[in-house]
């Protein structure tokens, strides 16, 4: 190298952004919409958010004096209630994860023998995942009467859809390849679903039915309020009574102690049985082989796992035992009520606008709880978080406490939150943003750590190195690399939370759920209808809106 070359100033390298232009325009517009919706949303619903954590010391104050300190007065008939609604749970997924297998064989392109009938089971699956459960409950609830057999219909249908349209994305991810050779050398539907379906569907079957069940145990209770059976409908009435709040509170306690055991277990399971390192590669678990013999194709298995063969025995062997502790119900009327039940479908359909203003402002009440709830909640989970992160945080002593308050929080169903809330706040749209608050905000806290926690100790180490605390480590690498998994979430939980506030008007929190509600139990189908079907027009858009986003500018 010439001294002419040492001596020339060398020119600076150029910087690489961290994030593409296509990405900070995303996300700056993102940024615009959210706070551009959150002031609409405010002047819709009349929420003062100042007004109501002023209030937060007194409503502390009336839970502290109402539930607390929790009592267990009623331990035979609280035991028998959480069997129920653990049955409950595993038999209608059990039921739901059957009948969306065979769905999604028929919806899934790559292997439904009857390919016209694709779209016909993709768009009813549509119709009934993006309707909430609890408006599923109504109506049947109505048409079919009360009991354990019209609860198990009710979460079974919700699963029903959330797992068919699952199921149908894992089942399309198979490659087609696959199926087009077992079909050139004449394998038959069944040989292809076992050869190709089968051993690469199912660590995903297992994977949405583990979540399933977590899921259902809250959905159980949510319907037992409504008439199902169960804790839910035993948490209603001590909700009811002030004099049995301090029960209430027990109730809810140790119902939250069977959602974490089973978390827990669930979490166990997934470990066990899903985690790459701990298995065989998949081409090992899904290696195939056909054999011609005397002009028949003999197609055999090879690298069965067998710690997966046996969870799904014992699954199946315990969803059928379920089914003994609500074996009183009146299975029959599932059968002899459906006439009813089809009436009643067909009443709903037929729309009724008149009551379209009182419909229409109750919809955005609705939009606009789901809007502030997760808006506040985010912003919330924002600050907690990084006191909860362990690798940013020196003493285990605050990220544990954080964790235990959020696990508790999520435990608890959304509209028991909001039933304990409207004491205090009275009836309207602020006991329902603040129950989904308090939700989603120990949503965001878990999530946003898990995303904080990823960063590797290297790159904090190395920024620690250069004289970088604890706020700059955070600014600098955690919330940057988090980012687009911070977004993925936000938009998901903004999914739920418009389900969630959907319903929440049943239970005297405003919106449109209470529309629904009057409307079904005054039978004014017509009515109901309009309004389910803006909640539907509503979910539909935002999944697809949502799923674009995804693809597009989340990495």
């Amino acid at each position: 190298m010439s001294a002419d070359t040492l001596a020339r100033p060398q020119a600076p390298a150029a910087r690489i952004p961290l994030v593409s232009g296509q990405e900070r325009r995303f996300f700056t517009a993102a940024l615009a919409v959210i706070v551009g919706a959150t002031a609409l949303t405010t002047w819709i619903t009349g929420f003062n958010p100042l007004a109501a954590l002023a209030g937060m010391p007194s409503a502390l104050g009336f839970v502290a004096a109402d539930y607390l300190p929790p009592t267990v007065n009623n331990g035979g008939l609280l035991a028998r209630a959480l069997v129920e609604t653990v049955a409950l749970a595993l038999t209608s997924t059990l039921v739901a994860s059957a009948l969306a297998f065979l769905a999604a064989l028929i919806g899934c392109r790559a292997v439904s023998p009857l390919p016209w009938a694709a779209p016909i089971v993709r768009g009813f699956a549509t119709l009934v995942r993006n309707i909430p459960d609890l408006v599923w409950a109504v109506i049947l609830f109505t048409a079919m009467g009360f009991g354990f057999h019209v609860g198990f219909a009710a979460l079974t249908l919700g699963t029903f859809g959330f797992l068919t349209r699952a199921f149908i994305e894992s089942m399309d991810e198979v490659s087609a390849d696959t199926t087009e050779t077992l079909a050139a050398v004449g394998a038959s539907f069944p040989q292809r679903v076992m050869q190709s379906i089968v051993p690469s569907f199912t660590k995903d079957f297992i994977a949405w039915f583990l979540y399933c069940i977590e899921v259902s145990i809250r959905g159980a209770t949510i319907v037992g309020m409504l008439g199902g059976g169960g804790v839910g409908m035993l948490l209603n009435g001590e909700l009811g009574l002030a004099r049995w709040r301090p029960r209430a509170m027990g109730t809810i306690l140790i119902l939250a102690v069977l959602v974490i055991a089973v978390d827990l277990l669930t979490s166990y399971l997934r470990t066990k049985l899903l985690n790459p390192s701990a298995a065989r590669s998949a081409a090992d678990r899904s290696e195939s082989a056909l054999v011609v013999r005397r002009g028949r194709i003999a197609v055999t298995q090879r690298g069965r796992d067998r710690e997966v063969n046996l969870f799904l025995l014992c699954a199946l062997a315990l969803s059928l035992a379920a089914f003994w502790p609500i074996r009183d119900a009146s299975w029959g009327r599932l059968l002899t009520d459906f006439p009813h039940l089809s009436r009643t479908l067909f009443e709903l359909a037929s729309l009724d606008f008149s009551a379209w203003d009182r419909t229409w402002t109750s919809f955005l009440d609705t939009m606009g709880i789901a809007v502030l709830s997760t808006v506040y909640s985010a912003i919330l989970a924002l600050l907690i978080a990084p006191f909860a992160t362990r690798n940013l945080v020196r003493n285990p002593v605050g990220p544990a406490l954080i964790t235990s308050v959020a696990t508790l929080i999520r435990t608890i169903p959304n509209p028991v939150l909001v039933m304990m809330a409207i004491a205090p706040f009275g009836l309207g749209v602020t006991p329902g943003i603040i129950g989904l608050t308090l939700s989603s905000t120990a949503f965001f806290v878990r999530v946003f750590v898990q995303g904080y926690e990823d960063v590797p100790d290297e790159t904090i180490e190395a920024l620690q190195a250069t004289g970088a605390g604890r706020v700059q480590v955070f600014l600098s690498a955690m919330l940057p690399a988090s980012r687009s998994h911070m977004v993925a979430w936000i938009g998901m939980r903004f999914e739920m939370n418009f389900m969630g506030s959907a319903i929440l008007g049943m239970v005297g929190a405003g919106g449109v759920g209470g529309v629904i509600n009057e409307a079904v139990r005054g039978r004014q189908f017509g009515v109901a209808g309009v309004a389910i079907l803006l909640v539907f027009v509503f979910a539909f858009a935002l999944e697809l809106t949502m799923a674009k986003v995804k693809r597009t500018y989340i990495r």
